[in-house]
């Protein structure tokens, strides 16, 4: 198991803001006003942390979202339960407060609840850059960027080649960092959300970076093999990272080739936006995993606990 303050720090390390609340701190009053809250919208998720014995289950304390509310009856849902015994289920919100403050024998403290929303939302819904937060990710990918990438691209001849085999030695970590998200998918889309994502899609793939690696990636992935995410994927990271990740400095020291292109991009208005809420979603999350983790462990951080 884990302790209700190491699962708070986990939680922050994923570069997301959380109000958190021991039980024996706070007030039934408190926790459903945040439940109604978080019922509401379309941002923000409640966990809680609480004991299964008040329900007459097996097992001691868990930690499961809620995924409903109804005012009328004044229940919640609690999901996340482990199927295999444990179906979702209604419970009385007053029952669940009361499973809530059950003692934690080994803390000596109630459990507690968590209203849990991203931090730095990026300027709209529908943006094609998507970042994908997890622990360890910004931390490897500066890694790349400063450590990692120089020795793989040392025998690139051009900023082409330089740029692919960058991109082909992301690790898994780093490339799942970014994502873009394209016009058509399984569900349908708003007019005027699908103009907007084939509007950017087209700039990005006019800007010299994702040129570049187009082309590069049809004249090597015969000889190295595919990219670990799309051409486009790959460009958007570049371009998000540059000196958010890493400084200018860093970024020419570690591509020589490529960083002048990288940096030299005029990115037109809409694809400016996207790069620039992403880059600074980015710095967040580079500053608040410092500051969560200072605040709960000053010697250890859990977020340095491994380096994915």
């Amino acid at each position: 198991g884990i302790a209700w303050d190491e699962w708070l720090c986990v939680v922050r390390c994923q570069g997301v803001g959380v109000d958190a609340h021991r039980a024996d701190e706070s007030s039934e009053e408190a926790f459903r006003a945040a439940v109604k809250h978080v019922a509401a919208s379309s941002s923000s998720v409640l966990c809680v942390a609480y004991s299964r014995a008040e329900f007459g289950q097996t097992g001691t304390g868990h930690y499961s979202p809620i995924g409903a509310y109804v005012s009328e009856t004044d229940h919640v849902l609690i999901m996340d339960v482990a199927r295999f015994k444990h179906p979702p289920h209604w419970v009385p919100l007053a029952r669940l407060w009361k499973a809530m403050l059950r003692v934690d024998e080994t803390t000596g403290r109630s459990r507690g609840y968590a209203t849990i929303e991203r931090k730095s939302p990026q300027s709209r819904p529908d943006s094609l850059i998507i970042l994908t937060f997890g622990r360890g990710r910004v931390n490897a990918a500066r890694a790349f960027f400063t450590s990692e990438v120089g020795e793989l691209v040392k025998s690139a001849t051009t900023a082409e080649e330089e740029l692919f085999v960058a991109a082909r030695g992301l690790p898994p970590a780093v490339a799942s960092l970014v994502s873009i998200q394209t016009p058509e998918a399984p569900w349908p889309r708003q007019d005027e959300e699908r103009t907007y994502l084939e509007d950017v899609q087209n700039q990005l793939m006019k800007t010299r970076t994702h040129i570049a690696l187009s082309e590069a990636d049809a004249a090597f992935r015969k000889r190295d093999g595919p990219l670990p995410t799309s051409v486009s994927s790959c460009a958007a990271l570049f371009l998000a990272c540059a000196t958010a990740i890493v400084s200018e400095g860093e970024l020419r020291a570690a591509l020589p080739r490529a960083a002048p292109l990288i940096l030299g991009e005029d990115l037109q208005d809409a694809l400016a936006g996207d790069v620039s809420a992403a880059r600074a979603a980015l710095v967040d999350m580079a500053d608040s995993v410092e500051r969560a983790c200072a605040l709960e462990h000053e010697a250890a951080s859990c977020c340095h606990v491994d380096k994915v």
